[in-house]
């Protein structure tokens, strides 16, 4: 399985959802509704029972996806991310912790965001 569109269909989806942040003065979309994901870079996984989420800056920045090992093969057949952070789901692993760190790097700690479960595209 491949895109379910074209690469530029993304783009142009992502370049919205972007415009549509820096108009409300939010840094970041992070995206966890599977729907969202489908719609925004076309990751479409089982998998959506399991915690992921895609970080979506105002700017020009590549997005970027935190899941499971297992749904690695399908984010790379199924959107147009490039990175991809993986979690594993063992004892004691906590997604949120990885998500943190993941907005800290991209120095989106303590910046206005969006989530996509109150909000929408």
């Amino acid at each position: 399985m491949g895109l379910h569109f074209e690469r530029r269909e993304f783009a142009a989806r992502m370049a919205r959802a972007r415009a549509a942040l820096r108009e409300a003065d939010l840094a970041a979309l992070l995206i966890f509704a599977q729907e969202s994901h489908y719609y925004l870079n076309g990751f479409d996984s089982a998998g959506f029972v399991f915690f992921q989420c895609a970080i979506l800056t105002a700017d020009d920045r590549p997005i970027t996806l935190l899941t499971r090992r297992p749904d690695l093969e399908q984010a790379r057949r199924t959107s147009i991310i490039e990175d991809i952070r993986i979690w594993y789901d063992l004892e004691g692993a906590d997604p949120a912790r990885d998500l943190k760190a993941i907005l800290e790097e991209k120095g989106l700690q303590g910046a206005a965001s969006a989530s996509s479960s109150t909000h929408s595209v």
